[in-house]
């Protein structure tokens, strides 16, 4: 596996002055403390589950908001709260343990809710489980719950302390019908539309390889074509472990947030994630903090503690790196 030298951050001169504070630990109780008038955050984590067991155990305990008990009251603290839901939401959805093909009650969707989220991506290899209706539905639930949409071709757009923040969502994994493909065409014309109507373009992708640390050349070339087609910030999720962070003229890419409320049990790092906590501060700075999770009993993230949030954040460091201009 190629690691990309840390040292390669400290060389290089025009690096952002977030960039080093990417990979310092920061006390989840006080990260927001320094939040001032003006500034404004933004929240996005990795891949949601509300689908077979955490379907199951929701439906048989009529608690809709165990999955984010522990960290809800946190993400709930963001202007913006962006996730990318893994899970058709479906009438009729049967109760089920095991299995690729997901569904969701309509009722998890209260999750979501009680944990403030205001965007939910729905471009993903699980987006078209449940055919066109499946993506029909989901679209009609999360809309009627004030959740915006991204992946659906179009943007959705906040206006936050005067700052209009445009996010769009993108798979590149498995061929899709009826939820945005990343092809190159369609994601420099989307980027470009909205770049001349926001202050901020936010782009997440699905992609690159499961259980896999080190990113792709594909994710890559895509994060950088997303960036020079008027990209500010590229986030990714699929992998299922956390990946690297890179820099390309100073805009941040993180290429997965890895899990956060899923059911996976198995080796590896499915069990971790993080949350990319972004402020656009209100003299025009960035700043970029990634809060390492661990989860719980197979569905319930909360924070990592202090040791095994370093442990996290150096594997993210190793797979990490700058390009400059």
């Amino acid at each position: 596996m190629l690691l990309f030298a840390p040292l390669s951050i400290t060389q290089a001169q025009d690096a952002p002055a977030f960039w080093d504070d990417i990979f310092t630990y920061h006390d989840p109780e006080t990260v927001l403390a320094p939040r001032a008038p003006g500034d404004v955050v933004m929240m996005a984590t990795g891949d949601v589950l509300l689908a077979r067991s955490i379907n199951a155990r929701m439906m048989k305990s009529h608690d809709f908001t165990f999955p984010f008990a522990k960290l809800g009251p946190f993400l709930a603290q963001a202007d913006i709260a962006w996730v990318n839901l893994e899970t058709p939401l479906l009438t009729g959805c049967p109760i089920q343990y095991v299995g690729m093909k997901f569904c969701g009650d309509p009722q998890t969707a209260a999750s979501l809710v009680f944990a403030g989220i205001d965007a939910a991506n729905i471009a993903n290899n699980h987006s078209e489980n449940q055919g066109e209706a499946g993506v029909l539905e989901t679209e009609q639930i999360l809309t009627d719950l004030g959740i915006g949409i991204t992946g659906r071709a179009k943007p959705v757009i906040f206006e936050r302390q005067g700052k209009r923040i445009g996010l769009l969502g993108f798979t590149d994994i498995d061929t899709v019908n009826w939820v945005s493909a990343a092809r190159d065409e369609d994601v420099a014309a989307q980027i470009k539309s909205l770049r001349a109507t926001v202050d901020e373009v936010i782009v997440c992708f699905h992609w690159g390889l499961e259980y896999h640390l080190e990113q792709t050349d594909r994710q890559r070339d895509l994060a950088k074509f997303a960036i020079d087609s008027g990209a500010d910030i590229v986030i990714g999720h699929h992998p299922h472990w956390v990946q690297g962070v890179e820099l390309y003229h100073g805009k941040p890419i993180v290429y997965s947030l890895g899990n956060f409320v899923f059911d996976q049990a198995f080796g590896g790092w499915v069990n971790e994630g993080a949350i990319a906590l972004i402020t656009f501060k209100a003299n025009g700075a960035l700043t970029v903090n990634l809060i390492p999770v661990v989860i719980d009993d197979q569905s319930t993230p909360r924070f990592a503690n202090k040791w095994r949030a370093g442990k996290i954040l150096k594997r993210i460091l190793s797979v990490s790196a700058i390009l400059g201009d």
